[in-house]
């Protein structure tokens, strides 16, 4: 979910703030990133900055009299008439650099203005979302992402719905592919091998590289037993896939599973316990899984 700024002046038409009620739509430059769901805050001219939501729809459809816009539609989850005067948006200037560099009437934030925007909003006594850590989540060489971002995608997950699991796999022997080929084509089945998990688990968890040919997913809000055939449907998919460099039957995974509150006690020893449980279970039966 990406986070943005709208800025914009209310039509003369819709009248008080009073009536703005529970959503407003606004035209915006045609933009492919913003998604339904997105964090939107808006400063809306003599009213400041008014709020907070999400984007409940996108009409591509719907220009404006250019022709060039796209509207979009804000559901509120706090609105509140000059929470932060126009005058002094004006002193905050991390908020000035924001604005310099909107596209048209909108501005993908960065954490810090993002967080920035929340803290202005806590000290007016106005409930803000819950605030981001300030560092990009990295993307690794083979285009997933590395594992610097696992903990805080986990926290957030738990105190979001009080269940997580998650999956940590190893190849099996790959070290036998890098000893016979090279490990620039280890490197591929890698690749190969981190598509077909992405493939399989689709939207129902995030997908890390974490080293080497250990990867790991996180499944926010499911639980053991869900996770446990999610991890035989990666398991099995792994084994039948084709690698373009040592085809089929060669390379194969094991994957250890833990679930919080289930099983793990602590959200924060769930990588630790799934690579705990890998581990021992590679060494009695490799391509197989398993959460005790």
């Amino acid at each position: 979910m990406a986070n943005w700024l709208l800025l914009f002046q209310p039509f003369a038409a819709d009248g008080p703030f009073s009536r703005f009620k529970e959503s407003y739509a606004a035209y915006i430059p045609p933009n492919d990133e913003i998604k339904k769901g997105d964090l939107v805050y808006w400063i809306a001219g003599s009213y400041g900055l008014a709020g907070w939501g999400y984007v409940r729809k996108i009409s591509v459809d719907r220009m404006n009299k250019d022709g060039k816009g796209m509207l979009i539609e804000v559901m509120f989850d706090q609105m509140r008439a000059n929470i932060a005067t126009e005058g002094e948006i004006g002193q905050f200037p991390i908020l000035v650099d924001a604005r310099k560099r909107a596209e048209g009437n909108l501005v993908r934030l960065e954490a810090r203005e993002f967080n920035e925007l929340n803290r202005i909003l806590r000290e007016r006594n106005v409930e803000s979302p819950e605030d981001v850590p300030e560092f990009e989540v990295r993307i690794g060489n083979f285009g997933v992402k590395d594992s610097s971002s696992l903990n805080f995608e986990t926290k957030r997950a738990v105190q979001e719905f009080g269940c997580v699991s998650l999956l940590f796999m190893d190849l099996d022997n790959f070290k036998r592919v890098n000893d016979e080929n090279s490990h620039a084509l280890g490197d591929k089945v890698i690749k190969e091998a981190l598509t077909e998990v992405g493939i399989v688990v689709g939207s129902l968890g995030e997908l890390f590289h974490r080293s080497g040919d250990e990867m790991i997913v996180l499944l926010p809000n499911i639980g053991d037993l869900a996770a446990m055939e999610i991890a035989e449907s990666v398991r099995s998919a792994i084994e039948q896939k084709e690698f373009s460099v040592v085809g089929q039957g060669l390379v194969t995974t094991t994957i250890g599973v833990a679930t919080y509150p289930t099983d793990c006690e602590n959200w924060e020893f769930l990588e630790e316990t799934a690579d705990h449980r890998m581990i021992e279970l590679k060494k009695i039966r490799k391509n197989s899984i398993s959460n005790h």
